[in-house]
């Protein structure tokens, strides 16, 4: 048997998964050690594609908010740019 999740109903455990799809990948974005790595996540997030599995797929079956999940992904870069950032260290006179 053959389903075609672009014409059926989704149920809640297709909410849930597209949800948590959304949480993990933010939580790897605030993980990413380089702006290589980051630049990778966050073209998954500029893709917004429609086919199962895409972000523009996840926010429409989970009916998530947009600004709200743009905004954690904003903060979580900023967040990253902080860490990555080195300490300022004074100069001492000689």
């Amino acid at each position: 048997m053959s389903i075609n999740i672009r014409t059926q109903g989704f149920d809640a455990g297709a909410k849930a998964l597209a949800t948590e799809m959304i949480a993990l990948t933010i939580a790897d974005l605030g993980k990413c050690k380089t702006r290589a790595e980051e630049r990778d996540i966050i073209k998954w997030f500029d893709a917004r594609s429609q086919e199962p599995m895409g972000y523009g797929w996840c926010l429409s079956v989970s009916g998530a908010n947009p600004n709200s999940v743009r905004k954690l992904i904003t903060d979580t870069v900023m967040e990253n740019k902080r860490k990555r950032r080195k300490p300022y260290k004074k100069k001492r006179k000689k």
